[in-house]
């Protein structure tokens, strides 16, 4: 943690009689475990994770994706030379029937300078069928090709760490965390969420990742630390959501989603200004003349 962070009573054990928390501070790893849609059902239910967070089911052309995407490599050695060979997916073509990708074989000297540029191999998706057929120009990349119909089939029915590492925010997300380190990774989530917070570390343990919650002591170091670290994080939020504002030719499903965010920050401030006994109406002006710049361009469009 930066070293301001230090300020912040959090004690790993039971709330003490007479000693009251403001929350939890939290952080988990989520490593690249493997899980199918059924196991991962069977962890919800024991967890008592709501099944609404589920992700979404797998589509079979982001299983062929995931599956070709394994095919790259860097520094290979190549035939013996100083030369060294990468290989490299490329999608060229993408539509309604089919995606093609090429798996390129790429040489290049000891400065990494391209010296030869090939295809090796063609992989097209049908998506009618769910199936792959696989064309090879090189007969030096049949052991790589031959694991393409394995791993699709894996990817179909498993979720990996990316899946996992979005689920996870996506439920923290809904217990309004505040971050309180610049580069992420540890949040403060307030009191009133305790038990959806245990039921995320259950979840999270049981799916082999790490978690761990320690509580927050309200304490006047604790509560000045955590509107410093909140105000930041309003104040970044509501310039991401300017910079897309900004943009000419909005598009209408990116000015409603920042809508529904600027209602959702609100809403959050409301929280922590109850949370932390203190008025933060200098943060509500921010989200007032964003919900004003909408307005404008609702006007306009």
């Amino acid at each position: 943690m930066s070293a301001n962070l230090k300020n912040m009573a959090a004690i790993d054990f039971k709330q003490p009689k007479g000693i009251d928390f403001l929350g939890y501070l939290c952080w988990y790893t989520i490593y690249d475990n493997k899980i199918t849609r059924s196991e991962l059902e069977n962890k919800f239910i024991d967890a008592g994770i709501d099944i609404r967070y589920m992700p979404n089911k797998i589509k079979a052309v982001d299983a062929f994706r995931r599956a070709t995407a394994e095919l790259e490599e860097n520094r290979l050695p190549y035939s013996g030379t100083e030369k060294y060979q990468n290989f490299l997916v490329r999608e060229v073509l993408c539509d309604r029937k089919k995606v093609v990708r090429h798996l390129i074989r790429e040489v290049v000297d000891g400065k990494n300078v391209r010296l030869e540029y090939t295809k090796a191999a063609e992989i097209t998706f049908n998506r009618e069928y769910e199936t792959i057929h696989v064309h090879s120009t090189d007969n030096g990349t049949f052991d790589r090709l031959s694991k393409v119909d394995k791993l699709f089939k894996e990817y179909k029915e498993t979720y990996d760490g990316q899946h996992l590492r979005r689920m996870v925010r996506t439920i923290l997300y809904d217990m309004n965390p505040a971050a309180v380190r610049p580069s992420g990774g540890v949040y403060f989530v307030p009191q009133r969420y305790q038990d959806q917070l245990f039921a995320l570390e259950r979840l999270v343990r049981s799916i082999g990742g790490e978690f761990f919650a320690m509580p927050l002591i309200d304490q006047e170091n604790s509560r000045d630390m955590l509107y410093q670290k909140f105000s930041e994080q309003v104040e970044e939020n509501i310039a991401q959501m300017k910079d897309i504002l900004q943009k000419q030719n909005v598009q209408k499903s990116e000015m409603i989603r920042v809508i529904e965010n600027a209602k959702k920050l609100f809403a959050q401030i409301d929280e922590y200004e109850e949370l932390l006994n203190k008025n933060l109406n200098d943060l509500k002006v921010g989200v007032d003349v964003l919900k004003e710049q909408i307005l404008t361009l609702l006007e306009v469009a």
